[in-house]
């Protein structure tokens, strides 16, 4: 998932490892995984709690809506970076979920049609969306954070008209400044090198 970090909105990434259900509190997961700001890869643990579930709005544009019932989760998350890692701190906001379940309660993908900023849709469309903020362990400073399943969704409007969705030969400056290049460069930086054997 991609987003943006700082008042400067510059370019930060997060990958979840390993998220599980609390098995004493339903409403909770417990979540795992690593971020990526500025070429340095940081691990983190923490938890999201469910604090409100709600049907879409009838005037989400879905795909399969002949098929689902869709519903949206509202959750409180907090993610604590490793407390040995340089300028560690912890990331504190709420998280949004969109989930679809066909006519016997399965689980199943919403298929939305695109980006949805009109139709009371939490997540305007992404899947999945946490708006929150950053605070240093060791000054208490804090920053904004956006990030989302489509970053699209949480381009701040300092950033929409540069095109961000666009990949083309060359990235623009003024991107490249925002650290977007090296969403661009293919480098798959969650995955875990394979170990070799004979």
């Amino acid at each position: 998932m991609d987003g943006f970090y700082g008042d400067d909105d510059y370019h930060i990434a997060f990958y979840f490892d390993s998220v599980r259900r609390d098995p004493r509190l339903p409403t909770r997961y417990h979540i795992w995984g690593r971020e990526r700001f500025k070429h340095v890869t940081t691990s983190f643990a923490g938890t999201c709690t469910i604090t409100r579930l709600a049907p879409l709005p009838d005037t989400v544009a879905l795909l399969n809506s002949q098929q689902v019932r869709a519903y949206s989760a509202v959750a409180a998350f907090a993610l604590r970076e490793n407390p040995h890692a340089p300028g560690a701190g912890r990331y504190v906001g709420r998280a949004y979920l969109d989930f679809c379940l066909d006519p016997a309660g399965r689980p199943l993908p919403c298929e939305f049609v695109g980006i949805d900023t009109g139709t009371g849709n939490p997540t305007k469309g992404s899947g999945l969306l946490f708006r929150g903020m950053w605070q240093s362990n060791q000054t208490g400073r804090t920053k904004p954070v956006a990030w989302a399943g489509w970053y699209e969704v949480v381009v701040p409007d300092a950033l929409r008209k540069l095109g961000l969705g666009e990949r083309g030969a060359e990235l623009s400056p003024k991107l490249a400044q925002h650290g977007w290049g090296e969403k661009w460069d293919n480098e798959e930086w969650w995955a875990h090198s394979p170990k070799p054997s004979l």
